[in-house]
């Protein structure tokens, strides 16, 4: 995997690199230019030097003034821009030559000691000039100047090595500054990939520093916008287990009611959460929790109203209202009674196609307004709570018929049976009144007999309580008809078999039924019986 430079070395480097070939190219355009200049500035300054030496050497050479000459020679040559002077008489003979003795330069050989016009020769580091001297358009001579371009060159390479100097501090200024600018920059966007990084992990980050520019403000901002959401949307889906937890603790309604709004308010801040369920006639939806905390009446709302419960009631779908989505009715219950400022409803859909509810939330005041993941966790907390109070509705139905069933079942004891003293205790396992298998039974007989039952039904609830009713009537019928406890058993087996198991309806039969069954005759004081699984009795001596 290549290895990423960061945004600051990346701006930084950039930056040297695009100052080092531009000024690079500038510098270079600036000596170039400055060369030819100070080329042309050089011919001309030799060629103005040649013409003022020419004139000032007239009178010297029309007087045959040796010394004059040789004077003007070594004033002019400088050594340094003119370095060498050279005057030579009408008649060719070198009149002074500040050089001494040293051979006559090239041009002034080859274009003889008496130029009739100027001559000019250059080269990479020197001009020559061959001027001739006249006067009252008669020639007099020729004066030869050789000048240097030695300290032209030492100012260009001066100029270089200043040019490379600021160049180079302009290099590191400039990288600093950006480097800075991008740190400015590629703080925030560091922490920005931190923060999304985070979120790719399923972690949600704190909220980031909105510093930096303009555009990136407005980047963070939406990222910690997006991260809150996210963040509370994580929370709220959280605690749904939480709240499916707490509404299946306890079968009994009002419970489950109380534990849905605990729930729900625990996990959403500032917000008050109601349960409304159908009246009895089908036309309002009544508060259902809490109802002893609020004035009466109890409020209760129009199924048919244009109220935002109602509405979600019979559209079975979340709705809201307040908080910058449409006004809340002023005279409307939860503005009226509960001081509302804005509301949310989700319908109660369980499994029936028809609502059980709603589940209402509300905030008072300036409150912040529901955000989407709100009401997305308002739906899912309502079908949580619809499954839960419709598991609470049946259970309740369940307990009442099986507490009918108790009755129906629990047999009373006799009054006065010869010879024996009866006691007798029937109690569920479960020790909420709900029904299961087991029951016993005294049956009158003719000629003064008992019949004795003992029973177990596998299962447990009202579809165990049934089969224990048919067993037990089965077992009653067969005792009326022999006295033989095992003959009862074989016939009462042999009937409910029948009955359970070739019955194509019966979807959900039970694995057995265990029986002992006991005949007493008063008069011998003689006790039959016969067991079918059933553990046996004790006899106490």
């Amino acid at each position: 995997m290549r290895a990423r430079m960061s945004m600051r070395w990346s701006v930084t480097l950039f930056t040297a690199s695009f100052l080092m070939v531009s000024l690079g190219l500038v510098l270079a355009a600036m000596l170039r230019e400055a060369g030819a200049q100070w080329r042309q500035s050089a011919i001309l300054h030799a060629q103005t030097a040649a013409s003022l030496v020419a004139g000032a050497s007239a009178n010297p050479l029309r007087r045959g003034d040796a010394g004059a000459i040789r004077s003007l020679a070594a004033d002019v040559a400088d050594g340094v821009l003119i370095r060498r002077v050279v005057v030579v008489g009408a008649d060719g003979a070198v009149l002074a030559d500040s050089a001494g003795r040293e051979a006559l330069p090239l041009l002034l050989r080859r274009e003889g000691r008496s130029a009739q016009a100027r001559r000019l020769w250059i080269s990479s580091d020197q001009v020559q000039v061959l001027a001739p001297v006249r006067a009252a358009g008669r020639s007099l001579g020729s004066v030869f100047l050789d000048c240097s371009l030695h300290e032209y060159e030492a100012m260009r390479a001066a100029m270089l090595r200043r040019g490379i100097l600021i160049g180079v501090l302009a290099i590191i200024i400039a990288c600093a500054i950006a480097y800075g600018s991008a740190r400015v920059i590629s703080t925030p966007l560091r922490r920005l990939a931190q923060g999304i990084e985070a979120l790719a992990r399923g972690e949600v980050a704190a909220p980031l520093s909105e510093d930096g520019c303009r555009e990136l403000c407005r980047i963070v901002g939406s990222f910690n916008r997006m991260a809150g959401s996210l963040r509370r949307q994580t929370q709220e889906m959280a605690s749904l287990p939480a709240l499916g937890l707490a509404v299946t603790r306890s079968l009994n309604l009002p419970e489950v009611i109380q534990a849905a709004v605990a729930s729900v308010e625990g996990t959403l801040p500032d917000t008050r959460c109601q349960v409304w369920l159908p009246s009895a006639e089908g036309r309002y939806l009544v508060l259902a929790s809490d109802p002893g905390a609020v004035e009466a009446p109890l409020p209760r709302v129009a199924i048919a109203g244009r109220s935002v419960l109602a509405r979600a009631f019979r559209q079975v779908t979340v709705l809201h209202v307040g908080g910058g989505e449409g006004p809340i009715f002023p005279n409307g219950v939860f503005a009226r009674r509960f001081g509302a400022s804005m509301v949310a409803a989700a319908p109660l859909q369980g499994g029936s196609q028809r609502p059980v509810g709603a589940l209402a939330i509300y905030r008072r005041g300036e409150a912040d307004p529901f955000q989407p993941e709100d009401l997305l966790f308002l739906s899912a907390a309502a079908n949580q709570v619809a499954l839960s109070i419709e598991n609470a509705r049946l259970f309740g139905r369940e307990k009442r018929l099986a507490s009918i069933f108790h009755r129906l079942l629990r047999p009373v004891a006799p009054a006065d049976v010869p010879g024996l003293e009866i006691a007798a205790r029937w109690q569920p396992a479960s020790g909420e009144g709900t029904v299961g298998g087991d029951y016993y039974d005294f049956i009158a007989l003719p000629d003064g007999r008992w019949g004795i039952v003992i029973g177990d039904v596998c299962g447990k609830g009202t579809l165990a309580a049934s089969y224990t009713a048919m067993a037990r009537y089965v077992v009653r019928s067969y005792a009326y008809e022999t006295e033989s406890p095992a003959e009862i058993l074989q016939r009462a087996n042999a009937a409910l078999y029948a009955q359970l198991h070739t019955d194509p309806t019966a979807e959900e039969r039970p694995m057995f039924v265990t029986i002992l069954c006991a005949i007493y005759d008063p008069d011998s004081g003689r006790l039959a019986y016969s067991h079918a699984g059933h553990p046996l009795g004790t006899l106490v001596r």
